[in-house]
């Protein structure tokens, strides 16, 4: 049985675009925050969406965020 997610063609066409783009800082910057409006579109009442990137040595930081809401219970989290 297929269950259909909300907004999953929504999504599909986002992670398609964003995988044609040549990568600067510039276009992954714009490319998370496409997928944290996505996310956040995309669940009835949240609260905010956010992504999360690790670095090398393990650190955390929130790379994109929808509001300062979400970068505080982010920035929790890491400590």
């Amino acid at each position: 049985m297929v269950v259909k997610l909300p907004l999953a063609d929504e999504l599909a066409a986002i992670f398609a675009r964003a995988s044609e783009l040549l990568l600067t800082d510039e276009t992954v910057s714009r490319a998370l925050e496409l997928i944290t409006a996505a996310a956040e579109a995309a669940v009835p009442g949240v609260a905010g969406a956010g992504v999360t990137l690790i670095d090398a040595e393990g650190r955390k930081h929130t790379a994109s965020a929808s509001n300062t809401l979400v970068e505080l219970a982010d920035s929790r989290q890491y400590n």
